[in-house]
């Protein structure tokens, strides 16, 4: 995540400018955390191990052969009309992930983490989507750790 920082150097021309500084504090979510292609999704829809439904998302989660978990945000049109509100859910959903699902803390590792935003998400607070998250990713380590 990139941070604003205002710069004013010493001479008079370019007071006040705005500089884009990318240190982030040492947290990340980088490239190997995330579902990229739609092989990968098909893949975990096709041999989903383990799943999640709440009434405002549905969790999906399949084994990989990688040493991290993954994350898959799919939130349509359709289910949220506005790009800034898909987007604001979409950021809300992978920071919570970041936070709680790719660090050491976490008990899993090698999963394929597949999020479903249904229709009344629109409906859900920030507090609420998190609740949900966390205790989606909770059942999903016990369920994880139960099955073979």
């Amino acid at each position: 995540m990139a941070f604003l920082q205002m710069v004013v150097p010493d001479s008079p021309v370019g007071q006040g400018q705005i500089k884009l500084s990318t240190t982030s504090g040492g947290h990340n979510f980088s490239y190997s955390h995330r579902l990229h292609q739609h092989d990968e999704f098909d893949d975990v829809f096709q041999n989903t191990d383990i799943r999640i439904n709440h009434s405002s998302i549905s969790v999906l989660a399949k084994r990989n052969t990688l040493q991290c978990n993954r994350l898959g945000i799919i939130l349509g049109k359709k289910t949220l009309a506005k790009a800034v509100a898909r987007n604001s859910i979409k950021r809300q959903i992978r920071e919570i992930f970041r936070q709680n699902v790719t660090g050491k803390s976490f008990t899993l590792q090698s999963l394929d983490i597949l999020v479903l935003c249904k229709p009344n998400i629109n409906k859900t607070d920030r507090q609420t989507l998190r609740n949900v998250l966390l205790s989606s990713f909770d059942k999903l380590a016990t369920k994880a750790l139960l099955s073979p």
